[in-house]
């Protein structure tokens, strides 16, 4: 019932933002950020990450920040990462204990000790993107939130 709801939703306001495919591409990592609406971004990652492994087995996915929220990590190699921090792009599913286990962890330890060990292949190849993140958070962040938007107009757009 709360799933049809929500995908009920999803599919309404994606009809109002796919006019077209770039379009939608451009403005899918701004307009969906941690805080707008948890539910409808849960729903999106799951989607596409099934789509990515569709043999998981997964319930009760939750929200999980790539690059930490607490007020010590917004800020990465001088540079202040605050308006990042909420997209999309940096943003990943989890399972509840998973979740707690990453909770304001590094980057790094969050590779080594949770996404490198994540029945997700979308977790696992964050292994790979540690660097980028740890240097070039911004460009990473917004990369991974256009890769993520290209995946999701290929599955929602119909």
């Amino acid at each position: 019932d709360n799933l049809d709801k929500i995908s009920n939703k999803f599919y309404a306001e994606l009809k109002i933002l796919i006019e077209n495919q770039e379009k939608f591409i451009a403005n899918f990592p701004s307009e969906f950020k941690y805080g707008y609406d948890n539910q409808l971004i849960t729903f999106i990652l799951d989607t596409i990450y099934r789509q990515k492994d569709p043999e998981i087995s997964f319930s009760r996915p939750t929200l999980e920040h790539i690059l930490p929220q607490s007020q010590k990590s917004c800020e990465l190699n001088g540079k202040d990462v605050k308006d990042i921090i909420n997209e999309i792009g940096n943003l990943t599913l989890l399972c509840e204990q998973d979740n707690i286990n990453a909770s304001n962890l590094t980057i790094r330890d969050k590779v080594s000790l949770v996404y490198s060990q994540s029945c997700f292949k979308m977790n696992k190849d964050l292994v790979s993107k540690q660097e980028e993140f740890e240097k070039y958070s911004r460009q990473a962040v917004r990369s991974r939130g256009k890769k993520l938007a290209v995946m999701a107009e290929k599955i929602f757009n119909y």
